[in-house]
């Protein structure tokens, strides 16, 4: 089984379904609405992920134990952050903000993301990332 299919996998078992884009040259997005990521990015043709994800993530039931403990969910991935973030996680800015106080509640997998913006903008970020020499 390629790693994409068993990461939606492994991610559906733990009910935090994802979706997948494809471009038409076959490359790939893996989205997760939880905490606003794009949790795997696929050349044509590779399962290679250019994205890291947390090794919790490599079998079902270590995922669902990861999504119910009260850890920080960071899944990995790249995070499409919200912005103006001090608006929405601090609302007493400049004052003492606690370090990563708002980080927990930015990832909280209880919370879906609504994915805005076009799919075809996504993508083609994407294929620039896949053929830079970066």
């Amino acid at each position: 089984m390629s790693r994409s299919i068993e990461l939606v996998a492994t991610l559906t078992s733990a009910d935090k379904p994802t979706e997948t884009w494809s471009s038409p040259d076959g490359s790939a997005a893996l989205v997760f609405p939880y905490g606003g990521r794009i949790l795997g990015l696929f050349a044509p043709e590779s399962e290679q992920n250019f994205f890291w994800t947390h090794p919790a993530l490599d079998a079902e039931e270590t995922a669902r134990d990861f999504y119910k403990s009260a850890q920080w969910h960071n899944s990995g991935g790249d995070r499409t952050w919200l912005a103006p973030e001090v608006d929405f996680f601090f609302p007493n800015f400049p004052k003492a903000i606690g370090g990563l106080g708002g980080e927990r509640a930015c990832e909280d997998a209880s919370q879906v993301w609504a994915f805005r913006g076009r799919r075809e903008d996504i993508l083609e970020a994407a294929r620039m990332l896949i053929s830079s020499d970066v």
